[in-house]
């Protein structure tokens, strides 16, 4: 799966499921989607679109992209409002084990190589590059599938590498995460909440938060063709 930032003018997802592309058009979560069939988190779509202002915004992109969805699956939702458990990042002891960024391992435009600030998922691993602290609670919240607030006080940015048990994880079939024999859980990785802590010097503290959700009153599984 592969999400680099949206720049000039240029929109890519690879191997993305359509509850994702339909939580980052919203500005939601998996957790924050009521009413998504479960073939939303299965089924995967490539995203290569191109918009008329190389300068659009994030809220640009996203506009477009809901006309897109619109369009293509026939998506039709409303909003409501719903207690939801999420998460708050804090640093699990005095100092966190973060590396700092190398300037030059990454590109901010996204034309060559990794992409500054965007996140990467492979078989239980997370990575990003020159990622800032809410880039990183962004990246969490979408793995979750639950909002994750920054409270580590870090500023700056740091390249992150995150290696842990896929059990229970929004990245790949279903909800547990599991679409390969690569990717099960055998019990020799850290959960997600364990790695954190091991790996990175934080924590993830669970609470609840009043928070707006999209329902989907309709959505069609095969999109029209390009």
């Amino acid at each position: 799966m592969k999400f680099p930032v949206p720049s000039g003018g240029r929109f890519q997802a690879t191997n993305f499921p359509l509850k994702a592309l339909i939580a980052f058009a919203y500005g939601a979560l998996g957790s924050q989607i009521s009413g998504a069939p479960d073939w939303t988190n299965s089924e995967r779509f490539d995203v290569d679109a191109r918009a008329t202002d190389a300068n659009a915004t994030r809220e640009q992109y996203q506009q477009m992209l809901q006309s897109l969805l619109v369009e293509r699956f026939k998506l039709q939702i409303h909003r409501e409002t719903r207690e939801l458990p999420s998460y708050e990042l804090v640093l699990a002891k005095a100092s966190s084990r973060l590396k700092a960024a190398d300037p030059k391992g990454c590109d901010p435009t996204g034309q060559t190589g990794v992409t500054c600030g965007a996140f990467y998922t492979g078989q239980a691993s997370l990575d990003g590059r020159s990622m800032s602290m809410a880039q990183f609670c962004n990246a969490l919240a979408i793995v979750l599938g639950r909002p994750v607030a920054d409270h580590t006080g870090l500023n700056g940015r740091f390249d992150i590498h995150l290696e842990f048990d896929p059990e229970g994880v929004n990245l790949g079939k279903g909800v547990s995460g599991l679409t390969t024999d690569l990717d099960k859980a055998d019990g020799t990785r850290p959960s997600i909440f364990s790695a954190l802590q091991q790996q990175l010097g934080l924590k993830l503290d669970s609470h609840k938060e009043p928070a707006e959700i999209l329902v989907i009153d309709r959505l069609e599984r095969l999109p029209t063709e390009n």
